[in-house]
């Protein structure tokens, strides 16, 4: 099993960094204005410390100039004081409120902390302001990408590219937006026009080899995975998905190295735990596998896979209580998932909590009606609390959506016996027999004879 693609997104570090033009008088050294100046060139040195408290300064002697706070969220931004940046460019906002430039700048320093929806206000208001600037729209266009919102992403990344169609990164961003769309040959050609325009760009390397895995084209996938990681050795992700590739065409030595060094590179990354953790359930290490979901979810609290995955572990061995847990830990994080909302309800069946089960299948029908299987669990269940109308109504729908849905027939079989019809019960459970039901045998040997 894979973790959904997790894209990701060239980044368009274009910080509209507002520059001020000040007149320096000889008497004035303990004006804002000098330790503004100060601060200008010692941004340019890696002398963060200095910087800071110059600008600090310069805020105490000038504390309603909102520029001055953009100045000094710049400063922590490149120095990866998101938090400490943000405050300052809400403090710029609030004695600026048509300060473009700040809610830019807010929206690049949210993107970074993940509040992508927060960018996105961010940007459309800076817009409001100022409508003549690709950056804001391809930055909100990357913001949409990660809740994706491919679609309205696509329209700001179009609006981009009417506006400068020299920036590589933004071609990069719309290919994403189509390979979330499965747009797999747009996203191909964004692609390969951005490598046209930058030709090291290993990130764009990374995206096209995803729209060749997505396609099946493996080996051109592969091919684009060893250049993404040639251009750039420290490419965490990249040498995830390669790993992933490895494994699916049966390099488990490969893998696993590939896994390792995309630890190596960043051991934090969840996704990287969350497959690795795969290919040890594939290959029976359930205990190892259980200690990869535990640092994927580690990394990634909101991790809705990781927990589902964790419980269907926990399930296999038999630890039920665990499951069921991590059962709702995905639904927490995830309300429409389906799968775990089928799976919780086996849980409770187990532990004969029948109405418990009966909801949770008829959540998972609610967000997907088309799922035999729930409605198979769900007429089981009912079996259990002798409730064989119901039973055979949804058993009856699951027949319908799959009539090669072996277990169904044990099951009908199950509510006909329940209504004293057993000639139809035994003929239920030989088609269940016929269709492969491992339960089928033993309710004719101990219904029917």
């Amino acid at each position: 099993m894979k973790q959904e693609q997790s894209i990701r997104m060239k980044k368009q570090m274009l910080l509209l960094f507002s520059l001020l033009i000040l007149v320096l008088h000889p008497a004035s050294c303990q004006t804002s204005q000098a330790y503004t100046a100060r601060a200008d060139s010692e941004s340019f040195t890696e002398n963060y410390a200095a910087t800071l408290a110059d600008y600090t300064q310069a805020i105490h002697l000038d504390s309603l100039r909102a520029e001055l706070y953009n100045k000094r969220a710049d400063a922590r931004f490149l120095h990866r004081d998101f938090a400490g940046a943000l405050n300052d460019y809400s403090k710029a906002i609030a004695l600026k409120p048509a300060y473009d430039v700040a809610f830019f700048n807010r929206g690049m320093t949210e993107i970074e902390l993940q509040q992508f929806k927060k960018a996105i206000s961010d940007f459309t208001r800076a817009i409001k302001i100022d409508s003549t600037l690709a950056p804001e729209y391809s930055n909100r266009g990357r913001a949409k990408n990660e809740l994706g919102y491919y679609k309205d992403a696509l329209r700001d990344f179009n609006k981009a590219i009417r506006m400068d169609s020299t920036h590589a990164g933004i071609y990069v961003n719309r290919g994403c937006s189509r390979l979330g769309l499965k747009d797999y040959a747009g996203a191909m050609a964004d692609f390969d026009k951005a490598l046209i325009l930058d030709p090291a760009d290993a990130e764009c390397y990374y995206n096209r080899g995803n729209a060749c895995e997505s396609v099946k084209d493996y080996q051109a996938s592969m091919k684009n995975y060893n250049k993404a990681i040639s251009l750039n050795p420290a490419y965490s992700q990249a040498y995830n998905n390669r790993a992933y590739l490895k494994s699916e065409t049966g390099d488990s030595t490969g893998a696993m190295a590939d896994y390792s060094h995309s630890l190596e590179q960043n051991p934090h990354n969840a996704n990287a735990y969350f497959n690795l953790a795969n290919f040890k359930t594939q290959k029976g290490d359930y205990q190892g596998a259980l200690k990869d979901l535990n640092k994927a979810i580690e990394n990634k609290k909101d991790y809705s896979k990781a927990y589902y995955n964790r419980g269907l572990l926990r399930y296999t061995l038999q630890d039920l209580s665990g499951a069921s847990q991590d059962y709702t830990k995905a639904i927490e994080y995830d309300s429409a998932f389906v799968l775990a909302y089928n799976n919780r309800g086996a849980v409770r069946g187990k532990l004969k909590d029948q109405k418990g089960a009966i909801a949770d299948y008829s959540r998972a029908i609610s967000y997907d009606p088309a799922f035999e299987q729930a409605y198979s669990n769900r007429g089981y269940q009912k079996v259990k609390l002798q409730d064989f109308q119901g039973a055979l109504a949804d058993l009856n729908k699951a027949l319908t959506l799959n009539p090669e849905h072996g277990d169904a027939y044990a099951y009908r079989g199950l509510a006909y016996y329940g209504l004293h019809k057993k000639e139809e019960a035994c003929a239920e459970f030989r088609k269940a027999l016929q269709k492969g039901s491992l339960n089928a045998g033993s309710l004719i040997t101990n219904y029917c004879h």
